[in-house]
């Protein structure tokens, strides 16, 4: 008989392994998802700023303001258009780091799920053969 309690331990491990194997699958799935949506998200903050910068520049060419290198008002569209970029910036390193730790927890949680499917496989082994 403990070829049988051997045979299901083995069952136990495979489908454990299996599963570690799909459950890892949907986990980078779902990673990917988050990142295109951070994307959108920094796609969408970039047409926002260009929007609010350029109602900004015709509001103030309209008043009459000269835009040009030392003038307050084009101070004030470089000071928003490089507070801009560095917002855009963090975003987008913020959704490249998190892509790379959605892999990287997609990875860690697969072996640690490989490794409970052997070990609970084994422990079901020498339990059905303790018991036969």
């Amino acid at each position: 008989m403990g070829w049988f309690a051997a045979a299901i331990g083995l069952l136990s491990a495979g489908a454990g392994i299996f599963g570690a194997k799909s459950q890892k699958d949907v986990d980078k799935q779902q990673t990917e998802l988050a990142y295109s949506d951070n994307l959108e998200k920094i796609r969408r903050r970039e047409f926002e700023q260009r929007q609010t910068l350029g109602a900004a520049k015709a509001i103030s060419q309209a008043a009459g303001v000269l835009h040009t290198g030392g003038s307050t008002a084009q101070g004030v569209i470089n000071t928003m258009a490089r507070e801009f970029k560095t917002e855009l910036d963090w975003m987008t390193k913020f959704a490249a780091t998190a892509r790379k730790l959605g892999h990287r927890r997609a990875s860690v949680a697969h072996q640690t799920n490989v490794m409970r499917s052997i070990t609970g496989g084994i422990q079901t082994g020498t339990s059905i053969y303790g018991t036969v």
